[in-house]
């Protein structure tokens, strides 16, 4: 029989019957053996009470074998994010009879997979070995480590530019999750075209964090906002021969976005004693037609 099962029928035979007797004509035997719930092993069957008085009836035991039952180790299937380290591994048992339990089982149950923290986004199997037992074949099912891509927040930083300036570097920052095993993010922001004064959605264009990763992009804007009109400051000169310099007014056209193209003028300016100066106290500088004029007088 097999270990944990229901005991067979025990039966007897005969030699040595004669006139035609048959079993029926020895009375009272009794046939025993070891309990069903008896380990594996071989046990014997034992006769009594067998009696007739036309036979010297000799009794002979038999044996009942049990054998092992069949059990099976499963191991459980796991899961990880990408970069962390292996889980602990656990298993399930199919087959236990009697009210066995795990602890009924001898030797030390290990856990093998080709999987590591470094390991790459994908499915990798997990084996299990080392238990024993007398009592049971067993046998051992594969389990499932599967890794799934890490998480990584970027948040992409608002960014803001002058109208007469190149384009600033466009930057960004992790704000949840992190990178494991060294890796970095790879490949580039972009923006929506356009260099008048407005908002510019920055996107997140080749920008990734490779198959490893789940990336959650959090947009922004480039603001470029106006620039004010500037006037540039003229060379201090000094009266020559009786000239008397000319007081200037400096125009600049505003680029387009900052006011229609209209053209402002820049602060009053004017002259005292001997230098063109700025409203504001800033020295003031002549122009080309200034210079050659007052190098004419000189000359």
């Amino acid at each position: 029989m097999v270990y944990g099962g229901m005991l067979p029928a025990l039966t007897a035979s005969y030699t040595g019957l004669v006139n035609g007797d048959t079993s029926a004509a020895i009375a009272g035997l009794t046939l025993g053996t070891a309990p069903a719930s008896s380990h594996v092993g071989s046990y014997p069957i034992t006769a009594a009470g067998a009696a007739d008085p036309d036979y010297a009836i000799t009794l002979v035991n038999g044996t009942l074998t049990i054998t092992p039952a069949s059990l099976t180790v499963g191991v459980n299937n796991a899961a990880k994010v990408y970069g962390s380290s292996n889980p602990a591994f656990s298993v399930g048992y199919t087959g236990f009879v009697n009210g066995d339990t795990a602890a009924a089982l001898g030797g030390s149950l290990t856990f093998a997979t080709s999987a590591s923290a470094a390991s790459g986004v994908g499915s990798y199997p997990v084996t299990a070995s080392g238990l024993t037992s007398s009592d049971y074949t067993i046998a051992y099912a594969a389990g499932t480590l599967t890794i799934t891509p890490g998480r990584t927040h970027r948040h992409r930083r608002r960014r803001d530019q002058d109208v007469r300036q190149r384009g600033p570097v466009l930057t960004y920052r992790i704000t949840a999750g992190s990178l494991m095993n060294g890796d970095t993010l790879i490949g580039l922001q972009s923006r929506a075209a356009g260099e008048n004064v407005g908002s510019y959605a920055i996107v997140q264009g080749t920008l990734t964090a490779g198959g490893n990763y789940t990336l959650t992009y959090v947009g922004s804007n480039l603001t470029i906002s106006p620039r004010g009109a500037d006037c540039h400051r003229r060379q201090q000169v000094p009266r020559v021969r009786g000239w008397e310099p000319r007081v200037h007014r400096q125009l600049r056209r505003v680029r387009p976005g900052e006011g229609g193209g209209e053209l402002r003028r820049c602060p009053d300016v004017q002259h005292d004693g001997g230098a063109f100066q700025r409203s504001g106290g800033l020295p003031d500088y002549p122009g080309r037609a200034d210079r050659d004029q007052l190098r004419d007088r000189v000359q």
